[in-house]
């Protein structure tokens, strides 16, 4: 029998692994640097990357816990087929039916959403929420877009422990809920995140969680968001079809002015990278990977939805965010599964701001998009 299995190791991080039992693969040694193993669904293919080969099986990659949706996502029979690299013809080295064992299952019920679909009326339509360490400016525009929408007491802020005088002046506008700080942990972002979104939609509708640097429009209803939102099924949840990163060209515009509308002292975009399309407004409970790219519900595609990433808009504050990254303390499993979080120097940054801005493939921010944000 084949199956899946899921183990924790000393450091308490789970490790996923494929486990050959009775006659298992027989007289057949696969190596894991000649072999592809796959995952068949109904009607999808997932391909492993193994990690280690040892007695407990083969040890597989569940980075983003890609296989965990794989399985979820799958309602009918799964086989593992492992093909030869080196034939040419690829031909199937082995094939069987997929067990999933029971630890498969054990961290992966969150029994409070059973009700969570059942009728009720909630009181308002939509709150829009964020969460945010030591971040000034991003504040001030997110609370000021989205406050286009809906009331500004249906905006929330989730503040990890910053200091006064970033978060001070905004508690008479919205409402702060004030959480104690640890270590940078990405997969615990998301996990209090998720459980402020479930709390939120006992009362609401609908709820956008996004970024404090991460704006929705729509090009349709005179960008109006709450009306476009609100006219997709109840129980679903959206992502957004379009997504951009908006650029500061430094060498003609001047730094943001808080006073007056983004989008009329900014006119370039580049297309982000697809992970920015964002399971992010829901009216059901979403569980989200680590960075709230993907979750592990099939989101719907919101064809007239659009996600502008305001993370560079303005170099100087660019520049003094990366400086406060760089400070973070971040937790033992943060820096095993993200390598590499570093951020550049101001000198660094602006050659690389320099390079992006004379790349040919940038767009130019369209008509309509003026004066939305």
């Amino acid at each position: 029998m084949i199956s899946l299995i899921k183990k924790y190791n000393s450091k308490n991080i789970p490790e996923m692994y494929i486990v050959f039992t009775g006659d298992g693969l027989l007289n057949f040694h696969p190596d894991q640097f000649s072999f592809w193993l796959n995952l068949i669904g109904e009607d999808t293919i997932y391909n492993i990357t193994v990690l280690d080969i040892n007695e407990s099986g083969f040890k597989i990659d569940n980075t983003l816990f890609k296989v965990d949706k794989f399985i979820l996502n799958n309602k009918g029979e799964i086989n593992l087929v492992i093909l030869d690299k080196i034939n040419p013809s690829n031909s199937i080295a082995f094939l069987s039916k997929l067990s999933i064992d029971r630890s498969f299952f054990d961290d992966l019920t969150d029994a409070i959403t059973l009700s969570a679909n059942l009728p009720y009326k909630r009181p308002k339509k939509m709150a829009v929420f964020t969460h945010v360490f030591n971040e000034k400016i991003m504040i001030h525009f997110f609370i000021k877009h989205y406050s286009k929408f809906v009331d500004k007491k249906d905006i929330y802020i989730i503040n990890h422990a910053s200091d006064p005088d970033y978060i001070d002046q905004y508690r008479t506008l919205v409402n702060v809920i004030d959480i104690p700080r640890g270590e940078t942990d990405h997969y615990n972002l998301a996990e209090f995140c998720g459980h402020f979104q479930r709390f939120l939609l006992t009362q609401y509708d609908w709820v956008i969680h996004i970024d404090c640097d991460e704006i929705f429009i729509t090009d349709q209803l005179n960008n109006d968001l709450l009306t476009y939102v609100t006219n997709f099924p109840l129980g679903t949840i959206l992502k957004p079809n379009y997504a951009f990163e908006l650029l500061h060209d430094f060498r003609v515009e001047s730094s943001i002015d808080l006073e007056k509308p983004v989008s009329l002292q900014r006119n370039t975009f580049k297309q982000a990278d697809i992970s920015f399309l964002k399971p992010a407004i829901a009216s059901t409970p979403t569980s989200w990977t680590m960075g709230f790219h993907q979750c592990f519900e099939v989101p719907i595609v919101a064809d007239n939805l659009y996600l502008i990433h305001l993370r560079d808009f303005d170099f100087e504050n660019s520049v003094n965010r990366d400086k406060k990254w760089n400070q973070l303390k971040r937790s033992e499993s943060d820096t095993q599964l993200i390598q590499d979080q570093n951020r550049v120097g101001p000198d660094e940054f602006k050659r690389q701001s320099l390079a992006q801005l004379n790349s040919t493939s940038l767009i130019t921010m369209p008509a309509w998009m003026k004066g939305c944000f």
